[in-house]
């Protein structure tokens, strides 16, 4: 009797673990590359790779939310505004990368301190996440630091 159940199982086993999906429906989002340091007439550049299961990303959308990491005050309002981008349209594929680039005078805050000597460079990171056509969203992936200078 053990003598057919050992292979048995062992067939079931590997049967299940052949039978496992290398995506899930859940779309991923990893960061790849950034900018570290981005000049007053530059772009931000942030390169993703996602992964879907379905490969349902495309004509969907990215949100992505840029967060200040100065400790000094900025001129105005600290928080930004979370923005939506329409992803073009693609062939369907489970995973790719995504190339972002961001105009430097939109996420550029200016720094109230007039105090000879210190610089008004701003330090950033950005959140992202990425949504499906079935609704199905990603985890937040977020960038290394990125400097906007001021210069």
């Amino acid at each position: 009797m053990i003598r057919i159940l050992v292979p048995a199982l062992l067939i079931l086993t590997v049967c299940y673990a052949c039978s496992k999906d290398k995506y899930k429906t859940k779309p991923s989002l990893e960061v790849l590359d950034e900018s570290s340091i981005v000049p007053r007439d530059g772009q931000i550049y942030v390169r993703l790779k996602f992964t879907d299961k379905e490969g349902d990303i495309a004509r969907d959308s990215i949100w992505y939310l840029p967060e200040l990491l100065n400790v000094r005050r900025p001129v105005g309002p600290r928080e930004y505004i979370p923005v939506k981008d329409p992803l073009p349209d693609f062939p369907d594929k489970s995973s790719g990368e995504i190339e972002l680039r961001l105009d430097h005078f939109l996420y550029y805050k200016e720094i109230a301190d007039n105090t000879p000597g210190h610089d008004k460079n701003d330090t950033i990171r950005i959140r992202f996440v990425l949504q499906d056509r079935a609704g199905n969203t990603s985890d937040t992936a977020i960038s290394g630091q990125i400097v906007l200078l001021d210069q």
